[in-house]
């Protein structure tokens, strides 16, 4: 199972990568454009944080649409993996892009920290919160569900 995880990870590198970098440019244009035009000290924390998760998020919606999309659970399937893993990796895939964009927003907030040359640890109880209600919207709406009022 763990190889499977392995390979889908690998498979969506790409769009994971992408997703971080236009995230760390959108933090660093954002960081910059607010401590010049403006005279705050820059975006707060939790702006600056929401869009690894965003892009993490938006990732791992992008792997579960493949995966209905390109049959890439036959693919899986056809190697020495039961039904029963493959459902742990459909499970644990969004899982692990989020924790992944939430690696990622440590740097960018040092980033922004760089850049502005503020920090403001309160925030950190709503960025958690911000990254619990991505988690739950993922398990809420994973595969197999139309909307989010089923």
């Amino acid at each position: 199972m763990s190889r499977a995880l392995k390979a889908e990870l690998v498979y969506f590198l790409p769009w994971l990568l992408g997703g971080l970098g236009i995230a760390a440019f959108v933090v660093v244009l954002l960081s910059v454009l607010v401590r010049l035009l403006e005279e705050g000290d820059g975006p707060p924390m939790f702006v600056v944080t929401m869009f690894p998760f965003i892009a993490g998020m938006v990732v791992a919606f992008v792997s579960q649409g493949y995966r209905a999309e390109e049959r890439r659970a036959r693919m899986l399937l056809a190697g020495p993996l039961t039904p029963r893993q493959l459902a742990g990796v459909t499970v644990l895939l969004p899982a692990c892009f989020i924790a992944l964009g939430a690696l990622a927003a440590v740097p960018m907030l040092a980033l922004a920290t760089l850049i502005t040359g503020k920090f403001q640890p309160s925030d950190l109880r709503m960025v958690a919160g911000f990254a619990g209600q991505f988690v739950g919207a993922l398990t809420r709406l994973g595969p197999g569900t139309k909307s989010c009022t089923t």
